[in-house]
């Protein structure tokens, strides 16, 4: 039983210091990652200036672009509600319109 458990010991030991050895290697293909693809640190935009820390928005520039996000889907709401109250105001007028017509008919015949 104890060799048994000498060998698990041992062969853990080994296994740790192996990865710990292949993990302290430099890689040997190491490609520069390309300016074009990478996440400035500020961006000038219509709504300010963005910052960013390693590609991760700061605090100031979320709040601002969720700002933007609902101020821009307020109007796209408000936008899409006009037809609807144009047709609203279309019906309205032609019932006040039949509702005239109806109620001069029916004094010019009594």
């Amino acid at each position: 039983m104890t060799k048994i458990l000498n060998a698990t010991v041992t062969a853990a030991l080994l296994s740790t210091g192996i990865t710990a050895a292949a993990w302290a290697q430099s890689p040997k293909m190491k490609t520069d990652i390309p300016e074009a693809i990478t996440t400035p640190d500020r961006v000038e935009t219509r709504i300010g200036t963005l910052e960013f820390f390693d590609g991760i928005p700061t605090k100031e520039t979320s709040s601002r672009v969720y700002d933007y996000l609902d101020f821009s889907r307020a109007m796209e709401t408000f936008l899409h509600g006009i037809p609807a109250a144009s047709v609203e105001g279309l019906r309205s007028a032609l019932l006040r319109s039949a509702l005239s017509v109806r109620i001069r008919s029916c004094t010019l015949t009594s």
